[in-house]
């Protein structure tokens, strides 16, 4: 459902429930839905819609973004018997990137980008940074949505591509439709991304079901995106990708990595410590592991040595010795001295810290 203008009423009701999130600049606010929505899937018209929408104070449609859509199979409406996989359908690659929307400001009178909630993030400079604003000649009416991937990116990704802004789609500020059923003064989408600029989106022959059959055995890509004729979109991530941005999530701090792999050190066998690591983050995980290796030899030597220089105590006396200690090292030592292994105990301290 396109909503051509916004109730504000309801728009501030969400903002208070915490299902939406928003961003002020002069007379524009920016609004995008919230991790509880989607974690708890609060989806409606409203929370779909303002993903990353520009509004004025009247709930007029600034800058209009795509509204959120899942991957197929995620939502009832995503389910592949409930697709229009028999109808005609547009099929682009999906970029790993950020998105970005540009849109005439019609009170400062001025083209400018916003992310999904900000007027003036740093990935909102660096689009500037990558395209002269002054040199826009395109149609004022439209929101020109893109990709933006730029080298001084603080996110991880998982896709090396080049960097730029990839145009994705043009949306009609007041009445929704987009270039990929109406062209633009005749121009199509490429034809636009070209008059702005910037890149587009790699277009991708075939059927919808041509695509579905064949798309996860695809590697080096996010995936696809599908657009059908009723203006429905659906994710297509490959396994490729999904794997690998998962292990990023888990890696990517040094804290985090840790403890991906303390949790595989003490569910797993050695021979298996870098199970579920694509080949790609073997090295930086492995440098993670070799620091947890030289401190588990610290307390290797420490434990030795405790067991040694109180050899001759008793049980009693040699919890009194060593109470002075902390209680894991406490532990390593009595478990050693009873020639137990204690590697799970040193892993689970680590994985706490």
């Amino acid at each position: 459902m396109i909503i051509e203008k916004f109730d504000m009423d309801r728009v501030r009701e969400l903002v208070d429930q915490g299902l939406l999130k928003c961003s002020t600049q002069g007379e524009l606010t920016v609004y995008n839905y919230t991790g509880k929505t989607e974690w708890e899937k609060l989806w409606d018209d409203y929370t779909k819609s303002l993903r990353g929408t520009v509004l004025d104070s009247q709930g007029n449609v600034i800058a209009r973004a795509i509204p959120k859509f899942f991957h197929v199979f995620e939502t009832e409406e995503s389910k592949l018997e409930n697709l229009p996989t028999d109808g005609p359908c547009d099929i682009f690659q999906k970029v790993d990137g950020s998105c970005m929307l540009l849109f005439w400001n019609p009170f400062e009178e001025r083209w400018q980008f916003s992310s999904k909630c900000s007027f003036t993030s740093d990935y909102v400079k660096a689009a500037e940074r990558l395209l002269d604003l002054s040199q826009i000649s395109v149609s004022k009416n439209y929101t020109y949505v893109m990709e933006l991937r730029f080298d001084e990116d603080p996110m991880r990704r998982v896709v090396d591509i080049p960097q730029g802004l990839y145009l994705i789609t043009a949306i009609h500020n007041t009445q929704g439709w987009e270039i990929l059923d109406v062209p633009i003064e005749g121009n199509e989408l490429e034809t636009v991304a070209e008059i702005i600029g910037i890149k587009c989106v790699k277009r991708i022959p075939g059927t919808f079901m041509e695509h579905w059959n064949s798309f996860k055995t695809l590697e080096g890509t996010e995936g696809h995106v599908a657009r059908f004729a009723n203006g429905q979109r659906v994710k297509l991530k490959t396994p490729w990708y999904i794997t690998r941005n998962r292990c990023l999530d888990e890696i990517n701090t040094p804290s985090r990595a840790k403890a991906f792999m303390l949790d595989n050190m003490l569910k797993l066998p050695k021979e298996h410590w870098y199970l579920g690591i694509p080949p790609e983050y073997v090295n930086e995980c492995r440098e993670v592991l070799e620091n947890i290796i030289t401190d588990k030899e610290g307390i290797d030597l420490f434990v030795s040595q405790t067991i040694e220089e109180h050899k001759n105590l008793s049980d009693k006396d040699f919890a009194l010795a060593i109470s002075k200690y902390a209680k894991v090292l406490q532990s390593c030592c009595f478990l050693a001295r009873r020639g137990r292994d204690y590697d799970s105990v040193v892993w689970k301290n680590m994985l706490s810290e």
